[in-house]
Order: C-alpha cells, then structure tokens, then sequence
C-alpha cells in the first residue's frame, strides 16, 4: 500500500499513459544530475524525474550517479576537461567537489555520441540533495524517485546503508517533501533502512537479472549479497511477492527483463511498475502494451510528445 495520498493519486490509475520520469533529470537534453535539468523538466509539463543520490566524506547527500567523478562530464577548476577519472564521491568533501564544472559532455567520447543533443552549459555544480528538496517543497504537482546509490558487492565506494538512508530521510523530512518521494536502490539492504527510520516512506525496488555477459552489475541473482537477505529461487515469477514482503510498494525492472504477464502479476498484488530506461520509440510502446505506470527515460520531453500523438521534438 502506498501511505501517501499524493502518490497514490499520481502513480495508480494511469492506463494508457504512464507516467514519464526523466531519466538522471534530462539526460539526453540536459546535463544529468543538475538542477537546470529538473527544472527543465517542468518547463516541458513533466512532472516526475529520476535522480542519483549518494553521500560524500562530510555526510552531504548530493545528486551524483557515479562513484567518482567521471571523465565524460566534468571540467576541473581550470576549465580543462579531466584526462583521468576524478575522486570517488566517499572520499571527498562537499567542498572538494565544488571545483568541478558538471555542465556538459566531453567532446568526442562515446557518452556525448550517446547523447549529441545534449545542452552545453557553463559553470554548473553538483546540488545537494537539500538544495533539490527545497525546490521540490515549491512544487505541489512533482513526483521524485530519489535512486540512493549503494554497493552491496564492495564497501569502498560509498557510504554504508544505514548511513545514506538517514541522510536522505533527513532531508526529506526537513523540507516536508516525503509525501512526493519513492526512493529506489538497486541495493534492497538501502530500503530497508529506510523504512527503519520511515515506515511510511514509499519505496522502489530496482532490479536487473543476471544474464551473460552483463553490462552492469545485476543484482538479482541466488544468494545475491543486493537483496536485503531474500530468497530467490531463479524464477522472474516470485519476485514481485518478494518485493511485497519486504515492504515495497514499486517494482522498477529493466524494461527488457519483463512481459505482460509480469507487469500483471505484479499489479494484481498492488505493485506499481515503474521500468527503466526505455528511450526507443518501439521500446515506448511495447512498455505501453506490458501496461507498465511509469517510464523512465532520457529524452521525456520526446516521450510525452510521442505519448500524446504530436510530433517528436
């Protein structure tokens, strides 16, 4: 059951129309993780992102997906594009990231070709997750899936769980802002956490099958150390029950990894299915056919045009 009035309104129901979550903030049209992107989002009538969080060395929450700063957006303090992968967020101050320029893509690297479109901007920082919920405590129609970023496979890159989950609580909390946020992590042990410190708070299962050859990291699998000390048998049938036990109230998969039947199954027993990141149009509509709630996506002001039958930007 979802406790929050708000979100119930928003996220059940949809029928025909999922509801569009951009990906990152904007990511195919604006830099990813930045405020100019959120509010990007809303000037286009979406209203529903999906942000990265994970904490730094002084225990401030900031929106940054990877664990270190990347090569492929980042300028340093000289304006000059890093040559070599920066710090890792865990080990660096608020402060210390400050330096960097997180306004553009990286001329001539395989992550600007994935995005050509994306806005250039200039001296564009990393936010706290504080400076995003002051914002989000401006905006009554705004739905936020705060993904926390954690690592049940390796304790160097980032904080513990009990550590980001009282963080992100905090904030949430501190700007009255719970009621508009689901908050999702690949790492299950994150969510339960949460709900420690909110029993109320909505929460979004993300999961992505092993498969061979894998190019991330999947974190549903037997004995897998990412979910929370359940039990899975090998069956994509048994995951949505295992969700539902352990307090969730979204499932959020790959979007290749499920089918009609999935999707039903899984609402049948009060999921919503929220699915990531689906950015082809033929992907769009096949998702629409599944009878998914929500979609994630890089380029959402493309989606809704698509959704609403006008032309694609």
């Amino acid at each position: 059951m979802i406790y929050s009035q708000f979100l119930r309104k928003k996220l059940q129901g949809l029928g025909a129309k999922p509801l569009i979550y951009g990906h990152r903030g904007a990511r195919g049209e604006l830099p990813e993780n930045t405020m100019p992107g959120i509010r990007h989002l809303v000037e286009n009538g979406i209203f529903a992102v999906e942000i990265d969080v994970q904490n730094t060395a002084d225990s401030v929450p900031i929106l940054h997906h990877d664990p270190e700063i990347s090569t492929n957006l980042a300028k340093d303090e000289n304006g000059d594009w890093l040559d070599q992968t920066g710090p890792k967020i865990i080990e660096s101050t608020y402060s210390d990231l400050l330096s960097y320029d997180l306004g553009a893509l990286k001329p001539g690297t395989d992550y600007q070709r994935k995005f050509p479109n994306q806005l250039v901007m200039n001296d564009v920082s990393v936010p706290t997750l504080e400076t995003f919920c002051e914002w989000l405590s401006e905006q009554p129609d705004f739905v936020a899936n705060i993904e926390i970023k954690s690592y049940a496979n390796r304790s160097d890159l980032g904080d513990s769980p009990s550590g980001l989950a009282r963080t992100v609580i905090t904030a949430l909390e501190k700007f009255g802002v719970s009621e508009h946020a689901i908050i999702s992590s690949f790492d299950w042990r994150v969510l339960t956490e949460c709900l420690s410190l909110d029993d109320q708070i909505t929460l979004g299962f993300l999961s992505y099958f092993d498969r061979p050859n894998p190019p991330m990291q999947p974190n549903i699998y037997t004995d897998s150390p990412w979910m929370a000390g359940a039990h899975w048998s090998g069956a994509k049938t048994s995951l949505p029950n295992i969700i539902k036990n352990l307090g969730g109230q979204i499932w959020a998969p790959f979007f290749q990894d499920i089918t009609k039947e999935h999707v039903a199954m899984a609402q049948q027993i009060g999921l919503i299915v929220n699915v990531w990141t689906v950015n082809e149009e033929a992907d769009i509509f096949r998702m629409i056919d599944c009878g998914v709630d929500g979609i994630i996506t890089d380029f959402p002001a493309r989606t809704k045009a698509l959704l609403s039958g006008s032309k694609t930007p």
